[in-house]
């Protein structure tokens, strides 16, 4: 209890310069959870009965392993998911409240985003929060550091979460012009917001005399998989077709993870969990023919050993879902 008492008294008796709120005191984090460690141990020991006294520590240990797998699952943004006892619900409130995206660790993904949806092009990118921007890219494979450029001067596209506006109590509300916006529970992460996007090609949206042309390639072939969406793969791209179909079918994003024969193919952050993600929305990758809904995405150029793809309701659960083994399919 001194050592989180005493340096706390100090440096309001002394009038200490705390410079970034509380950064300076940190180290009373350990302290303060040994207080709670040493509060848990002494209520256990004056339970009597053995039998609650060891449920209660199973109890405690199964709390920890829950948070620490939950965290792990929301890898790289575990920092920026609050409990229930907060407001998740009104739009901002974390994000003007808390320091929630305070390093710039999202833009990463953010990264990622942009090459993914931007496959030939060279990427000019400049974003906020740059030093953290600059270790994002260093960490990326060669061949996807070699797409991108992180400057300040002539870029295409610039990565903010917001940090430079949180001085003196002012909050830039995030911008509905992004190119993509990240949020969790209703708060925003990062937004991409287009500066000079006029030099470089995004994948677009098949027009509709694309999205005949898709469908007669597909059903020139049996599908892979028959579902909710009837899969199909053509070429290097994989469709997905579904009669008779009407647009709240396409609502619910699609999730695509296409795993590959070597691993070595994937990049080192996509390693971490095995596959690729290239989940998409519907509106972005295809379109109505007629009373039919047909989609396409084109697949990465190695080989592949299985797929998983379907679609997602809101609560993470699967509408339907298929996992098709391309290696055995091609043979």
């Amino acid at each position: 209890i001194a050592c989180v008492v005493t340096p706390v008294a100090a440096a309001i008796y002394l009038d200490s310069n705390i410079y970034n709120g509380w950064r300076h005191v940190y180290f009373l984090y350990a302290p303060f959870l040994m207080i709670g460690i040493f509060g848990i141990h002494w209520l256990v020991s004056c339970i009597g009965n053995q039998i609650i006294r060891t449920g209660v520590y199973i109890a405690t240990g199964a709390t920890i392993a829950i948070i620490a797998i939950a965290m792990a699952g929301m890898h790289p943004h575990q920092h920026v998911y609050f409990n229930f006892l907060l407001d998740r619900t009104t739009p901002e409130y974390l994000r003007t409240q808390y320091d929630m995206e305070y390093w710039g660790s999202s833009f990463r993904e953010a990264l990622e985003y942009m090459l993914e949806w931007y496959p030939d092009a060279k990427l000019h990118i400049w974003a906020t929060a740059s030093e953290v921007s600059g270790l994002n890219y260093e960490i990326m494979p060669e061949k996807d550091r070699q797409r991108i450029s992180i400057d300040e001067g002539d870029y295409d596209f610039r990565i903010t979460n917001y940090r430079e506006f949180w001085g003196n109590g002012f909050f830039e509300e995030p911008s509905d012009s992004g190119v993509y916006t990240r949020t969790i529970y209703n708060n925003t992460l990062f937004t991409i917001l287009p500066v000079n996007p006029s030099r470089v090609q995004a994948i677009t949206t098949p027009d509709s005399q694309e999205i005949e042309q898709i469908y007669r390639s597909a059903v020139s072939e049996p599908p892979v998989w028959l579902s909710d969406f009837n899969v199909y793969m053509h070429q290097n791209t994989i469709i997905y077709i579904k009669s008779p179909c009407d647009i709240t079918d396409t609502v619910e994003r699609f999730f695509l993870y296409i795993f590959p024969v070597d691993p070595d193919d994937l990049s080192q952050h996509r390693q971490r969990l095995g596959f690729d993600n290239l989940d998409f929305d519907f509106e972005d990758r295809g379109g109505m023919l007629n009373d039919k809904c047909v989609a396409r995405a084109h697949l990465p150029e190695y080989d592949i050993a299985a797929i998983e793809t379907g679609q997602l309701a809101p609560d993470e659960n699967r509408i339907w879902g298929a996992r098709i083994p391309v290696a055995e399919h091609e043979q």
